[in-house]
């Protein structure tokens, strides 16, 4: 049990790991509009900020969450929307990591001895990869060279013709043995 904002009550309480644990809550929401079903699933989404999480709290497979994106336009576009927000919440969390930092706990012989400021390179790297990647990119140089490109019945004659002059020089080679 753990305390969450229950998105059907709106309420903080202690609620199991899924909203629909008991046979009695789960035939509640089996029958329930696809639409109203839709609405809770996204108010997880928002709450965890994952799919599986949410599909998880709900009762559902993500597999679930997936046939509504495609089957259901007004559904697709209310998940879009807060997935970019979620996408949003997320990148300020990894720019307030790489630029401000995050307070660590320091111990010595197991007593805390104070806590240091550090900072996410990484997150500071994909920051900058993110917001301008034709500075940031990664660079690979390839050079490439002009190939003539033969007819595929001449390539294919010539690899006979070798081929031929090989067996030719075998059996020279097994007769002088």
């Amino acid at each position: 049990m753990t305390i969450h904002n229950n998105p059907i009550t709106g309420r903080r309480e202690e609620v199991q790991e899924e909203i629909c644990a008991s046979p009695e809550l789960k035939a509640l929401w089996e029958n329930w509009p696809e639409d109203k079903r839709q609405s809770i699933f996204l108010k997880f989404y928002e709450q965890y900020w994952t799919v599986k999480k949410a599909a998880k709290r709900c009762g559902v497979s993500v597999s679930v969450h997936t046939k509504w994106v495609k089957k259901f336009p007004e559904y697709s576009a209310a998940f879009s929307e807060l997935q970019a927000a979620v996408v949003a919440e997320l990148e300020d969390a990894a720019f307030t990591r790489a630029v401000e930092g995050f307070e660590e706990n320091v111990f010595q012989r197991g007593i805390h001895a104070g806590t240091v400021r550090k900072y996410s390179d990484s997150l500071l790297t994909f920051l900058l990869k993110a917001n301008d990647p034709d500075k940031y990119r990664e660079r690979v140089d390839i050079k490439t060279e002009h190939v003539e490109t033969k007819d595929p019945a001449q390539a294919l004659s010539e690899i006979c013709d070798q081929l031929e002059q090989v067996v030719g020089m075998r059996e020279t080679q097994d007769a002088t043995d």
